[in-house]
């Protein structure tokens, strides 16, 4: 019986220390996936709708603006510092997360017919501050404020603040119902937009329209030339212009199918050395892309986005002080493309 009793305890003590081990396991984890939805809550990238025509991204305002001031100051460029400007011009400070990234974006209208809305998400310390500079609603619901002396929608989504124009309400309602999320394209720039001061990006629909309205403006220039040029004693001249729109149409006709995203940005180290970069994601990296996201939840492993170069793009250049130097890596499937439309270009 005491035996029983005894064996019965250590059952329990056993037990005890079993729960005791899982329960070791089970915080880190809890702990590391709050930690990433946290930080996946904080990345305003994350709150861009997948279907955006493109998009600014500004980050780390407060440092921006103060390596932008100082890069001014060693050039004697003679303007404002940015986050002066921006508060005295728009008259937003209060509550305002100044350590946080700023995005404006563009998104498809409601309609077919509708034009682009735009769309822009402030970083917020304290909504009940930011609601009360602008006398708006600081329950953080969608309302009617006055900013920079135009009247815009606002409202609260997470630690940010989105503001879109008064015609725009359903959009913004839709907006700020929808949970954060990485979108699979940017995946394989997160470091380099990381690392920027600022960027602008078109993303595939916006290249898309762009595009659309190149075509359109060839056509147009085209019958320009035609109403304009008709006569006989100009058709060898017409016959040439015809020739430049061709060309022009061929590079469209490349774009189209061969890029499917693009973007500049640059940033600004510590010795406030300024970098500007160029990102091109091609329609094969976009399937890339789109399966390594779809294989991330399967395995850890990645592929790089652009194979490195076997020397470094500057190597040989004189380690001196220089106002501007550039390089880097060009996809080879991206050349071939080029030699095709050279080609095309030459027949014309």
């Amino acid at each position: 019986m005491i035996f029983r009793r005894s064996s019965d305890r250590r059952k329990k003590i056993v037990k005890s220390r079993v729960g005791s081990r899982s329960l070791r396991w089970i915080l880190p984890a809890l702990l590391v996936l709050a930690t990433t939805q946290h930080l996946q809550a904080q990345n305003i990238l994350h709150y861009l709708p997948e279907d955006a025509l493109g998009f600014v991204l500004v980050r780390d305002v407060a440092g921006s603006s103060k390596k932008c001031e100082h890069l001014m100051q060693m050039f004697e460029v003679s303007l404002p510092a940015p986050l002066p400007f921006v508060k005295f011009s728009t008259g937003l400070s209060e509550g305002i997360d100044l350590d946080g990234d700023v995005l404006i974006s563009l998104i498809p209208g409601s309609r077919a017919s509708s034009p682009p809305e735009p769309l822009v998400v402030l970083p917020i310390a304290d909504y009940g501050k930011f609601a009360a500079s602008i006398h708006g609603d600081d329950s953080g619901e969608v309302c009617r404020v006055t900013i920079a002396g135009e009247d815009v929608l606002v409202a609260r989504h997470g630690p940010y603040a989105m503001i879109m124009n008064v015609e725009n309400r359903e959009t913004l309602e839709i907006l700020i119902g929808l949970e954060p999320e990485p979108i699979a394209l940017l995946r394989p720039w997160a470091a380099w937009l990381q690392n920027n001061v600022a960027t602008i990006a078109v993303m595939p629909a916006g290249v898309q329209q762009l595009l659309a309205l190149g075509r359109q403006g060839l056509v147009k220039q085209r019958q320009t030339f035609d109403d304009e040029f008709g006569d006989p004693e100009f058709s060898d001249a017409l016959v040439q212009m015809h020739q430049g729109i061709a060309v022009y149409q061929t590079l469209l006709d490349l774009f189209g199918t061969e890029i499917d995203m693009i973007a500049g940005g640059f940033s600004i180290d510590e010795t406030s050395n300024l970098q500007f970069g160029l990102r091109l994601l091609l329609e094969d990296d976009h399937r890339a892309s789109t399966a390594m996201a779809t294989a991330a939840t399967t395995t850890p492993a990645t592929t790089p986005a652009t194979t490195p170069a076997a020397t470094a793009p500057l190597a040989g250049y004189p380690e001196q002080p220089f106002v501007f130097a550039g390089g880097g890596p060009l996809d080879g499937t991206w050349m071939n493309s080029l030699t095709k439309a050279s080609v095309q270009m030459m027949r014309q």
